[in-house]
């Protein structure tokens, strides 16, 4: 292509990270190099730790994943959709990402606003009839998090609590916890084949953040999919052998 754009990379086998290590450039202008400790904006699978988030809260108490989401917001919410509706995309609103972020990057959407801008999405099929991915659902479901959570904000929540409980040191979500610039810029590729610098995705002042927040390594998230790896084992398995137990004390989950 004529440039060298960073990925970064990790072998994981029977448990262990085998190979890890880095390709390109983090920093194209700067000639900056990747390596396996290099940070990416890992984008949706943010969404997967905002789940786990949920599911802590249910396990307190703290909220349930069954009833109507409207019980937890006060402003009108259309029908009765759930937090398991709107975490597995099956609520029926219409997309239309180009209204919460626009073509350079930038959020066109406030904190204030959300709960506003979501009651006007209109209905594009009946809830539960069909699977449809909606990065506003999680908007609310970081919003939901934030009034029920005990720590003041989805960011805090996985600052304090997720991120440290799966042993991702260099994984943040503010950029105040940046251990050091080892970080990827963005870029794009063009018609012509080059790498185009865009705006970096919003930070902690989105609140989109739920949906797509949190910026990590690919050392970090072989943890993250040990666990997932450990979770899939225990469900194929019947629930019961060898990985079960590991999986909810990393949740601290009563066996």
């Amino acid at each position: 292509m004529g440039y060298k754009i960073s990925v970064s990379f990790a072998v994981f086998h029977k448990g262990e990270i085998v190979l890890a290590g880095g390709s390109g450039y983090r920093d194209l202008e700067n000639q900056k190099p990747a390596v396996a400790d290099t940070l990416y904006n890992i984008a949706s699978c943010t969404k997967a730790f905002t789940a786990i988030v949920c599911v802590l809260l249910a396990r307190d108490g703290g909220l349930a994943l069954d009833v109507p989401a409207k019980t937890y917001l006060p402003e009108p919410l259309d029908g009765e959709i759930t937090l398991v509706d709107m975490m597995s995309h099956r609520t029926g609103y219409a997309r239309l990402d180009p209204s919460w972020l626009g073509a350079d990057g930038q959020l066109l959407v406030c904190n204030d606003d959300l709960l506003t801008r979501v009651n006007r999405l209109p209905h594009a099929k009946p809830l539960r009839s069909v699977w449809m991915y909606n990065n506003w659902m999680y908007a609310l479901v970081g919003e939901i998090i934030k009034r029920k959570g005990s720590h003041g904000s989805w960011e805090g929540f996985m600052e304090q609590e997720i991120l440290p409980r799966f042993n991702m040191p260099r994984s943040c979500v503010c950029k105040d916890q940046l251990l050091d610039d080892n970080i990827t810029r963005s870029y794009a590729s063009t018609l012509s084949r080059q790498a185009m610098l865009v705006p970096d995705p919003p930070w902690e002042e989105s609140p989109f953040a739920a949906g797509s927040g949190i910026r990590s390594s690919v050392k970090d998230m072989m943890k993250w999919a040990s666990f997932l790896l450990e979770s899939y084992t225990s469900e194929r398995d019947g629930g019961g052998r060898g990985t079960q137990s590991g999986q909810k004390k990393r949740l601290d989950i009563p066996e």
